[in-house]
């Protein structure tokens, strides 16, 4: 159980953040989407391992629809890219909301208006997370 904590929280540059920056309210709320999209698209921790890295995988289909499944499940953006900017702070620490948040806005705002309308969800949304990582690498939270 600590360890999938510890695993949820990581960067992608393999550092793990303090625990106690987030809470345990959040610490529940990504544990559980985590879990349901795991579930759900049946992909490894091994392949999230990987992405938390820095190591994308384009031709992985699994893992993007993973991707999308966090995105969705969480409501923080819906399928046509419409943003929710309230739910995208909510995931965020307070301490990283006033310059992460901006920053995950503008990749969903970028994507949306710059690929087109025909693009599988999951490509769009792979494109958002590599967007929001090559911002800022060394606040990126993935879980």
């Amino acid at each position: 159980m600590k360890t999938a904590l510890i695993f949820i929280l990581c960067l992608a540059a393999a550092h793990c953040i303090d625990l106690k920056e987030f809470g345990d309210e959040f610490v529940q709320k990504t544990k559980k989407l985590h879990d349901l999209c795991v579930a759900k698209i049946n992909v490894t921790d091994s392949e999230i391992e990987q992405f938390k890295e820095g190591v994308y995988s384009v031709q992985n289909k699994l893992f993007k629809e993973y991707i999308a499944c966090l995105w969705l499940e969480s409501k923080a953006v819906d399928e046509n890219l419409n943003v929710h900017e309230d739910v995208v702070k909510n995931f965020l620490p307070p301490s990283k909301t006033g310059h992460l948040a901006p920053a995950y806005v503008a990749c969903i705002k970028l994507v949306k208006k710059t690929v087109p309308a025909n693009t599988p969800v999951e490509e769009k949304f792979f494109l958002i997370s590599n967007c929001v990582y090559f911002r800022n690498p060394e606040d990126w939270i993935f879980f």
